[in-house]
Protein backbone atom coordinates (compact mmCIF):
# COMPACT_ATOMS: atom_id res chain seq x y z
CA UNK A 1 0.00 0.00 0.00
CA UNK A 2 2.76 2.40 1.00
CA UNK A 3 4.64 1.55 -2.20
CA UNK A 4 1.56 2.31 -4.26
CA UNK A 5 1.06 5.66 -2.59
CA UNK A 6 4.72 6.54 -3.07
CA UNK A 7 4.54 5.56 -6.74
CA UNK A 8 1.40 7.65 -7.26
CA UNK A 9 3.01 10.65 -5.55
CA UNK A 10 6.12 10.27 -7.70
CA UNK A 11 4.09 10.15 -10.89
CA UNK A 12 2.04 13.14 -9.80
CA UNK A 13 5.21 15.10 -8.97
CA UNK A 14 6.71 14.19 -12.36
CA UNK A 15 3.51 15.31 -14.09
CA UNK A 16 3.66 18.67 -12.28
CA UNK A 17 7.25 19.14 -13.40
CA UNK A 18 6.62 18.46 -17.06
CA UNK A 19 3.44 20.57 -17.20
CA UNK A 20 4.58 23.44 -15.01
CA UNK A 21 4.85 26.77 -16.78
CA UNK A 22 7.07 28.43 -14.17
CA UNK A 23 10.18 26.61 -15.43
CA UNK A 24 12.52 29.25 -16.79
CA UNK A 25 12.37 29.63 -20.55
CA UNK A 26 15.81 29.85 -22.10
CA UNK A 27 15.97 30.68 -25.78
CA UNK A 28 18.21 28.26 -27.63
CA UNK A 29 18.34 25.89 -24.66
CA UNK A 30 14.81 24.65 -23.94
CA UNK A 31 13.04 26.82 -26.51
CA UNK A 32 13.91 26.86 -30.21
CA UNK A 33 12.59 28.78 -33.21
CA UNK A 34 10.43 28.50 -35.22
CA UNK A 35 8.25 26.57 -32.75
CA UNK A 36 9.10 28.31 -29.49
CA UNK A 37 10.05 31.85 -28.47
CA UNK A 38 10.55 32.99 -24.89
CA UNK A 39 8.82 36.08 -23.58
CA UNK A 40 11.26 38.97 -23.57
CA UNK A 41 11.61 42.73 -23.60
CA UNK A 42 14.82 42.61 -25.65
CA UNK A 43 15.27 40.72 -28.90
CA UNK A 44 18.61 39.01 -29.42
CA UNK A 45 19.10 40.75 -32.76
CA UNK A 46 20.82 44.13 -32.74
CA UNK A 47 18.06 46.74 -32.66
CA UNK A 48 19.61 48.56 -35.65
CA UNK A 49 19.01 45.42 -37.73
CA UNK A 50 15.37 45.05 -36.67
CA UNK A 51 12.62 46.47 -38.90
CA UNK A 52 10.12 48.45 -36.88
CA UNK A 53 6.92 46.49 -37.39
CA UNK A 54 3.60 48.31 -37.06
CA UNK A 55 0.31 46.42 -37.14
CA UNK A 56 -3.30 47.57 -37.05
CA UNK A 57 -5.94 45.25 -35.62
CA UNK A 58 -9.54 46.35 -36.21
CA UNK A 59 -12.35 44.66 -34.27
CA UNK A 60 -15.99 44.27 -35.23
CA UNK A 61 -18.21 44.11 -38.30
CA UNK A 62 -16.82 44.78 -41.78
CA UNK A 63 -19.13 46.53 -44.23
CA UNK A 64 -19.25 49.49 -46.60
CA UNK A 65 -19.69 51.94 -43.72
CA UNK A 66 -16.26 51.12 -42.32
CA UNK A 67 -14.70 50.23 -45.68
CA UNK A 68 -14.66 53.86 -46.77
CA UNK A 69 -12.42 54.62 -43.80
CA UNK A 70 -10.14 51.62 -44.32
CA UNK A 71 -9.86 52.41 -48.04
CA UNK A 72 -8.86 55.99 -47.26
CA UNK A 73 -6.44 55.22 -44.43
CA UNK A 74 -4.75 52.27 -46.15
CA UNK A 75 -5.09 53.44 -49.73
CA UNK A 76 -3.27 51.58 -52.46
CA UNK A 77 -0.60 54.25 -52.82
CA UNK A 78 0.60 53.53 -49.29
CA UNK A 79 3.49 51.12 -49.59
CA UNK A 80 6.25 49.69 -47.44
CA UNK A 81 9.94 50.32 -48.19
CA UNK A 82 10.17 47.02 -50.11
CA UNK A 83 7.60 48.30 -52.62
CA UNK A 84 4.78 46.10 -51.34
CA UNK A 85 1.43 47.41 -50.06
CA UNK A 86 0.77 47.94 -46.36
CA UNK A 87 -1.46 45.38 -44.64
CA UNK A 88 -3.90 45.32 -41.75
CA UNK A 89 -5.67 42.60 -39.75
CA UNK A 90 -9.46 42.47 -39.42
CA UNK A 91 -10.91 40.66 -36.38
CA UNK A 92 -14.36 40.05 -37.74
CA UNK A 93 -17.65 39.48 -35.96
CA UNK A 94 -20.66 38.16 -37.87
CA UNK A 95 -23.45 40.60 -37.13
CA UNK A 96 -23.70 43.43 -39.70
CA UNK A 97 -20.78 42.10 -41.73
CA UNK A 98 -20.87 42.28 -45.53
CA UNK A 99 -18.79 39.31 -46.66
CA UNK A 100 -18.44 40.76 -50.13
CA UNK A 101 -16.36 43.54 -48.58
CA UNK A 102 -14.45 40.96 -46.53
CA UNK A 103 -13.62 39.03 -49.69
CA UNK A 104 -12.42 42.21 -51.35
CA UNK A 105 -10.01 42.82 -48.49
CA UNK A 106 -8.81 39.24 -48.54
CA UNK A 107 -8.00 39.64 -52.22
CA UNK A 108 -6.05 42.80 -51.36
CA UNK A 109 -3.87 40.82 -48.98
CA UNK A 110 -5.38 41.95 -45.67
CA UNK A 111 -5.47 39.31 -42.95
CA UNK A 112 -8.86 37.91 -41.93
CA UNK A 113 -9.19 36.77 -38.32
CA UNK A 114 -11.97 35.94 -35.87
CA UNK A 115 -13.71 38.05 -33.22
CA UNK A 116 -16.72 35.81 -32.48
CA UNK A 117 -20.18 35.59 -34.01
CA UNK A 118 -22.18 37.88 -31.76
CA UNK A 119 -19.47 40.21 -30.44
CA UNK A 120 -20.58 39.55 -26.87
CA UNK A 121 -18.57 38.55 -23.83
CA UNK A 122 -17.93 34.80 -23.74
CA UNK A 123 -18.47 33.35 -20.27
CA UNK A 124 -18.19 29.58 -20.80
CA UNK A 125 -15.68 27.30 -22.46
CA UNK A 126 -18.33 25.66 -24.62
CA UNK A 127 -19.45 29.06 -25.88
CA UNK A 128 -15.88 29.94 -26.79
CA UNK A 129 -15.52 26.77 -28.81
CA UNK A 130 -18.79 27.40 -30.62
CA UNK A 131 -18.03 31.03 -31.43
CA UNK A 132 -14.45 30.38 -32.56
CA UNK A 133 -15.55 27.50 -34.78
CA UNK A 134 -18.69 29.02 -36.27
CA UNK A 135 -17.29 32.44 -37.10
CA UNK A 136 -14.26 31.00 -38.82
CA UNK A 137 -16.65 28.85 -40.84
CA UNK A 138 -18.66 31.97 -41.72
CA UNK A 139 -15.60 33.81 -43.01
CA UNK A 140 -14.37 30.79 -44.97
CA UNK A 141 -17.77 30.11 -46.54
CA UNK A 142 -19.04 33.61 -47.28
CA UNK A 143 -15.75 35.35 -48.11
CA UNK A 144 -14.26 32.35 -49.96
CA UNK A 145 -11.13 32.41 -47.82
CA UNK A 146 -9.31 29.14 -47.03
CA UNK A 147 -9.66 28.11 -43.38
CA UNK A 148 -5.91 27.58 -43.23
CA UNK A 149 -5.48 31.34 -43.73
CA UNK A 150 -7.79 32.20 -40.80
CA UNK A 151 -5.60 31.47 -37.78
CA UNK A 152 -5.98 34.42 -35.38
CA UNK A 153 -8.45 34.99 -32.55
CA UNK A 154 -9.37 38.04 -30.46
CA UNK A 155 -11.82 37.69 -27.57
CA UNK A 156 -14.70 40.16 -27.32
CA UNK A 157 -13.90 42.80 -24.70
CA UNK A 158 -10.49 41.07 -24.35
CA UNK A 159 -11.99 38.68 -21.77
CA UNK A 160 -10.25 35.31 -21.91
CA UNK A 161 -10.98 31.85 -20.49
CA UNK A 162 -7.65 30.99 -18.86
CA UNK A 163 -5.92 27.77 -19.92
CA UNK A 164 -9.11 26.48 -21.55
CA UNK A 165 -8.99 29.29 -24.13
CA UNK A 166 -5.69 28.13 -25.56
CA UNK A 167 -6.57 24.44 -25.39
CA UNK A 168 -9.71 25.16 -27.40
CA UNK A 169 -7.99 27.42 -29.94
CA UNK A 170 -5.19 24.93 -30.50
CA UNK A 171 -7.73 22.14 -30.93
CA UNK A 172 -9.45 24.25 -33.62
CA UNK A 173 -6.08 24.80 -35.37
CA UNK A 174 -5.72 28.46 -34.56
CA UNK A 175 -2.07 29.47 -34.29
CA UNK A 176 -2.25 32.69 -32.27
CA UNK A 177 -4.32 34.69 -29.81
CA UNK A 178 -4.28 38.47 -29.39
CA UNK A 179 -6.48 38.99 -26.33
CA UNK A 180 -4.12 39.23 -23.35
CA UNK A 181 -3.32 42.78 -22.27
CA UNK A 182 0.02 44.04 -21.03
CA UNK A 183 0.15 47.49 -19.43
CA UNK A 184 3.49 49.19 -18.92
CA UNK A 185 3.92 51.72 -16.13
CA UNK A 186 4.81 54.62 -18.40
CA UNK A 187 5.40 55.49 -22.03
CA UNK A 188 9.15 55.26 -21.49
CA UNK A 189 8.98 51.62 -20.41
CA UNK A 190 9.39 48.78 -22.93
CA UNK A 191 6.63 46.50 -24.17
CA UNK A 192 7.08 42.73 -24.51
CA UNK A 193 7.59 40.96 -27.82
CA UNK A 194 5.15 38.30 -29.05
CA UNK A 195 6.01 34.86 -27.67
CA UNK A 196 4.78 31.30 -27.49
CA UNK A 197 2.94 29.96 -24.44
CA UNK A 198 5.31 27.01 -23.94
CA UNK A 199 5.95 28.42 -20.48
CA UNK A 200 2.64 30.14 -19.84
CA UNK A 201 1.86 33.84 -19.44
CA UNK A 202 4.74 35.30 -17.40
CA UNK A 203 3.28 38.66 -16.36
CA UNK A 204 1.65 37.90 -13.05
CA UNK A 205 0.66 41.51 -12.46
CA UNK A 206 -1.75 41.33 -15.41
CA UNK A 207 -5.48 41.18 -14.83
CA UNK A 208 -6.77 37.99 -16.45
CA UNK A 209 -10.40 36.90 -16.40
CA UNK A 210 -10.96 34.30 -15.04
CA UNK A 211 -7.23 33.49 -14.77
CA UNK A 212 -3.95 33.80 -16.63
CA UNK A 213 -2.74 30.71 -18.52
CA UNK A 214 -0.19 28.89 -16.39
CA UNK A 215 0.08 25.62 -18.29
CA UNK A 216 2.17 24.75 -21.31
CA UNK A 217 0.57 25.44 -24.68
CA UNK A 218 3.48 24.44 -26.84
CA UNK A 219 3.96 26.34 -30.07
CA UNK A 220 0.91 28.57 -29.60
CA UNK A 221 1.67 32.24 -30.08
CA UNK A 222 0.41 35.05 -27.89
CA UNK A 223 0.57 38.58 -29.30
CA UNK A 224 0.19 40.82 -26.24
CA UNK A 225 -2.22 43.73 -26.55
CA UNK A 226 0.31 46.31 -25.43
CA UNK A 227 -1.76 49.16 -24.05
CA UNK A 228 -1.06 52.59 -25.50
CA UNK A 229 -0.48 55.53 -23.16
CA UNK A 230 -2.42 58.81 -23.30
CA UNK A 231 -2.19 61.44 -20.59
CA UNK A 232 -0.26 58.90 -18.47
CA UNK A 233 -3.21 56.49 -18.59
CA UNK A 234 -3.28 53.12 -20.40
CA UNK A 235 -5.63 52.43 -23.32
CA UNK A 236 -5.93 48.78 -24.37
CA UNK A 237 -7.86 49.96 -27.42
CA UNK A 238 -6.59 53.12 -29.09
CA UNK A 239 -10.16 54.42 -29.28
CA UNK A 240 -11.02 53.40 -25.71
CA UNK A 241 -9.16 55.99 -23.65
CA UNK A 242 -10.80 57.68 -20.68
CA UNK A 243 -10.27 61.04 -22.35
CA UNK A 244 -9.86 60.92 -26.12
CA UNK A 245 -7.81 63.38 -28.25
CA UNK A 246 -9.67 66.60 -28.97
CA UNK A 247 -7.89 67.69 -32.15
CA UNK A 248 -6.03 66.26 -35.14
CA UNK A 249 -2.75 67.35 -33.60
CA UNK A 250 -3.63 65.63 -30.31
CA UNK A 251 -4.49 62.41 -32.17
CA UNK A 252 -1.28 62.62 -34.19
CA UNK A 253 0.86 63.16 -31.09
CA UNK A 254 -0.92 60.34 -29.23
CA UNK A 255 -0.10 57.82 -31.96
CA UNK A 256 3.40 59.13 -32.67
CA UNK A 257 4.47 59.33 -29.02
CA UNK A 258 3.63 55.65 -28.60
CA UNK A 259 5.27 54.80 -31.92
CA UNK A 260 8.46 56.64 -31.00
CA UNK A 261 8.69 54.74 -27.71
CA UNK A 262 9.00 51.54 -29.75
CA UNK A 263 11.06 52.97 -32.61
CA UNK A 264 13.67 54.49 -30.30
CA UNK A 265 13.20 51.77 -27.68
CA UNK A 266 13.39 47.99 -27.97
CA UNK A 267 11.83 47.83 -31.47
CA UNK A 268 9.06 45.48 -30.31
CA UNK A 269 6.16 45.45 -32.81
CA UNK A 270 3.96 48.50 -32.34
CA UNK A 271 0.35 47.37 -32.31
CA UNK A 272 -2.68 49.63 -32.63
CA UNK A 273 -5.86 47.84 -31.60
CA UNK A 274 -9.02 49.78 -32.37
CA UNK A 275 -12.58 49.88 -33.64
CA UNK A 276 -13.88 51.83 -36.62
CA UNK A 277 -15.41 54.32 -34.17
CA UNK A 278 -12.01 56.05 -34.23
CA UNK A 279 -12.94 57.39 -37.67
CA UNK A 280 -16.26 58.88 -36.62
CA UNK A 281 -14.51 62.12 -35.66
CA UNK A 282 -12.78 63.81 -38.60
CA UNK A 283 -9.92 65.11 -36.45
CA UNK A 284 -8.94 61.68 -35.12
CA UNK A 285 -9.05 60.31 -38.65
CA UNK A 286 -6.86 63.18 -39.90
CA UNK A 287 -4.45 62.73 -37.01
CA UNK A 288 -4.00 59.03 -37.72
CA UNK A 289 -3.60 59.74 -41.43
CA UNK A 290 -0.79 62.15 -40.64
CA UNK A 291 0.83 59.67 -38.26
CA UNK A 292 0.81 56.88 -40.87
CA UNK A 293 2.37 59.24 -43.40
CA UNK A 294 5.10 60.07 -40.89
CA UNK A 295 5.75 56.43 -39.99
CA UNK A 296 6.08 55.40 -43.63
CA UNK A 297 8.61 58.17 -44.23
CA UNK A 298 11.11 55.98 -42.35
CA UNK A 299 12.87 53.44 -44.55
CA UNK A 300 12.97 50.89 -41.71
CA UNK A 301 9.25 50.92 -40.83
CA UNK A 302 6.83 48.33 -42.20
CA UNK A 303 3.05 48.29 -41.71
CA UNK A 304 2.19 44.60 -41.87
CA UNK A 305 -0.44 42.10 -40.72
CA UNK A 306 -0.17 40.23 -37.43
CA UNK A 307 0.51 37.02 -39.36
CA UNK A 308 3.42 38.73 -41.08
CA UNK A 309 4.75 39.86 -37.71
CA UNK A 310 4.70 36.27 -36.50
CA UNK A 311 6.39 35.01 -39.66
CA UNK A 312 9.24 37.39 -38.90
CA UNK A 313 9.28 36.22 -35.27
CA UNK A 314 9.68 32.62 -36.44
CA UNK A 315 12.41 33.55 -38.92
CA UNK A 316 14.04 36.87 -37.95
CA UNK A 317 15.54 38.59 -40.98
CA UNK A 318 17.88 41.56 -40.80
CA UNK A 319 16.66 44.85 -42.18
CA UNK A 320 19.34 44.73 -44.88
CA UNK A 321 17.88 41.45 -46.19
CA UNK A 322 14.19 42.22 -45.71
CA UNK A 323 13.54 42.76 -49.43
CA UNK A 324 14.23 39.06 -49.91
CA UNK A 325 11.94 37.95 -47.07
CA UNK A 326 9.24 35.84 -48.73
CA UNK A 327 6.61 36.39 -46.02
CA UNK A 328 6.64 40.14 -46.73
CA UNK A 329 7.03 39.94 -50.49
CA UNK A 330 4.40 40.60 -53.13
CA UNK A 331 3.87 39.85 -56.80
CA UNK A 332 4.78 42.08 -59.72
CA UNK A 333 1.04 42.48 -60.30
CA UNK A 334 0.62 43.87 -56.77
CA UNK A 335 3.40 46.35 -57.34
CA UNK A 336 1.84 47.51 -60.61
CA UNK A 337 -1.68 47.76 -59.12
CA UNK A 338 -0.41 49.69 -56.11
CA UNK A 339 1.60 52.02 -58.29
CA UNK A 340 5.06 51.06 -57.05
CA UNK A 341 6.43 49.30 -60.13
CA UNK A 342 4.69 51.26 -62.90
CA UNK A 343 6.74 54.46 -62.43
CA UNK A 344 9.93 52.39 -62.58
CA UNK A 345 8.77 50.63 -65.76
CA UNK A 346 7.82 53.95 -67.35
CA UNK A 347 11.14 55.47 -66.35
CA UNK A 348 13.01 52.50 -67.84
CA UNK A 349 10.93 52.68 -71.03
CA UNK A 350 11.52 56.41 -71.31
CA UNK A 351 15.22 55.84 -70.76
CA UNK A 352 15.31 53.33 -73.62
CA UNK A 353 13.50 55.74 -75.93
CA UNK A 354 15.80 58.63 -75.05
CA UNK A 355 18.87 56.43 -75.48
CA UNK A 356 17.62 55.18 -78.84
CA UNK A 357 16.82 58.74 -79.94
CA UNK A 358 20.32 59.82 -78.95
CA UNK A 359 21.96 57.01 -80.91
CA UNK A 360 19.84 57.75 -84.01
CA UNK A 361 20.66 61.46 -83.74
CA UNK A 362 24.39 60.72 -83.62
CA UNK A 363 24.16 58.48 -86.70
CA UNK A 364 22.22 61.12 -88.69
CA UNK A 365 24.66 63.87 -87.73
CA UNK A 366 27.57 61.66 -88.70
CA UNK A 367 26.01 60.90 -92.10
CA UNK A 368 25.29 64.56 -92.68
CA UNK A 369 28.88 65.51 -91.94
CA UNK A 370 30.14 62.66 -94.10
CA UNK A 371 28.18 63.90 -97.16
CA UNK A 372 29.20 67.54 -96.58
CA UNK A 373 32.89 66.74 -96.42
CA UNK A 374 33.11 64.03 -99.10
CA UNK A 375 36.60 63.07 -100.38
CA UNK A 376 38.01 65.33 -103.20
CA UNK A 377 38.07 62.45 -105.72
CA UNK A 378 34.35 61.83 -105.28
CA UNK A 379 33.56 65.52 -105.68
CA UNK A 380 35.57 65.68 -108.96
CA UNK A 381 33.68 62.70 -110.37
CA UNK A 382 30.41 64.49 -109.85
CA UNK A 383 31.53 67.79 -111.51
CA UNK A 384 29.56 68.34 -114.79
CA UNK A 385 32.57 70.02 -116.45
CA UNK A 386 34.40 66.73 -116.35
CA UNK A 387 31.76 64.91 -118.34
Amino acid sequence: MAFGVAMWCSLFYFYKIITAADVSCQQGVNCHLPDCFCSTFEHSMDRNDIPQMVYFGFDGAVNEDVAKHYDFMFRRTRINPNGCPVGITLYISHLSTDYGVVKRYYNRGFELAVHSVNHRSITTDSKLQQEARDQRDNIAQFAAAPQDDIVGWRSPSLLTRGNAQFDILQHLNYTYDISMTYTRLGIGDPNPWPFTLDYGWPFQESLCTPSCPDKKHNGFWEVPVNAMILNDLPCAYADGCFRMPSSADDAYRYVMDNFQSHYHGNRAPFGISMHASWFYHPFTRDGLDQAIREMLSHRDVYIVTVQQVLEWMKNPVKLSDIRHFDAWSCSIKDKIVHGTLLPKLLAAFLGIILTSFGVISVILIWKQKSSKYAPLGEMENTNPENE
